[in-house]
């Protein structure tokens, strides 16, 4: 696979410009060149233990999601490791790898039509992981965040202001956040 980026010089090195082009921040590197300043968060940890044929393996599954409230960005990775603090870290740098940009409007129809406030998503979007299913819709302005603690701390980290989140299935932490990134991500693409 060709990586295009390598390929054409870089002539303006803004968020902007890759959302404009629908490009993605593919590495660590390339996040300290924008000079992102991002918050990383841990939202679910768990031991887990592999039975092979003389015993059993413990090992840590940490699910971390990085947050840019500036340009509204989010990544969220998982971590594996033996050790706890490899774990946190691994999932920090898969997160900071799968970080995605959103473009912020205004699409409730309570809303005035000249409002011209990105505090909101413009239009509805869903998103799935595994039996969760997460219904992310706009909201006017000043109502505030209306979701389940732990995905409303995500969006919020991100700087969207007004957002209703409806999670059908099952509750499972790690399915919820995953879910919501989907639909964040289904957003992205259309």
């Amino acid at each position: 696979m060709i990586d295009y980026r390598n390929i054409a010089p870089r002539i303006e090195t803004s968020v902007e410009l890759l959302l404009r082009n629908k490009m993605w921040i593919s590495n660590k590197a390339e996040i300290e060149d924008f000079g992102l300043e991002l918050q990383t968060r841990i939202r679910d940890s768990s031991r887990v233990q592999k039975t092979v044929k003389f015993g059993k393996i413990p090992s840590f599954r940490i699910l971390g999601v990085a947050t840019d409230v500036n340009n509204h960005g989010i990544g969220v990775g998982l971590g594996r490791s033996r050790n706890k603090v490899d774990a946190r870290v691994k999932s920090f740098n898969n997160a900071k790898k799968n970080l995605k940009f959103l473009l912020l409007g205004c699409g409730s129809l309570a809303c005035d039509k000249n409002c011209t406030k990105e505090h909101s998503l413009t239009k509805r979007t869903t998103g799935k992981c595994g039996s969760t299913i997460a219904l992310l819709m706009p909201a006017e302005l000043g109502s505030g965040i209306v979701a389940s603690p732990r995905v409303a701390e995500i969006i919020r980290q991100m700087g969207i202001k007004d957002l209703r989140v409806k999670i059908r299935g099952s509750r499972n932490t790690m399915n919820c956040v995953k879910a919501v990134y989907e639909a964040l991500l289904s957003y992205t693409r259309e």
